[in-house]
């Protein structure tokens, strides 16, 4: 019986650990998509600027922007890519508890239909 309860409270964490695991995957998709969104308006800026230094207008300070422009997009890319990353480890995580959970759940119930027997045996 202990044993079975040690199994049901692994399975419960196990279930919990899977569930912020998700989540925090979902919360990574939603930065990664934004941060897409910035990406894509920096690179219109940064095109908007070329266009501008090319007409020779304020180019020394056209330059400036654009070089910070440039990167900021970089270290956008640069967690975009920490972030695919994180969820690709977080996916691997969350598939391994799910067949942990499965191997739990089997354990369970293989011990109940034991202790079901054995009660079946006793009577």
């Amino acid at each position: 019986s202990s044993g079975i309860n040690a199994e049901y409270g692994d399975l419960q964490k196990s279930n919990t650990e899977c569930l912020n695991l998700k989540s925090t995957v979902e919360e990574y998709s939603v930065t990664i998509e934004n941060y897409n969104r910035n990406q894509k308006k920096l690179e219109a800026t940064i095109r908007d600027l070329n266009a501008e230094l090319e007409g020779g207008r304020n180019s020394h300070e056209l330059e400036k922007i654009r070089r910070k422009l440039e990167s900021e997009n970089e270290e956008l890319r640069v967690q975009m890519d920490e972030l695919e990353i994180a969820i690709s480890t977080s996916e691997s995580k969350n598939t391994k508890l799910t067949l942990e959970i499965a191997n739990i759940r089997n354990s369970y119930e293989r011990q109940l239909a034991d202790a079901d027997e054995e009660g079946d045996k006793a009577r």
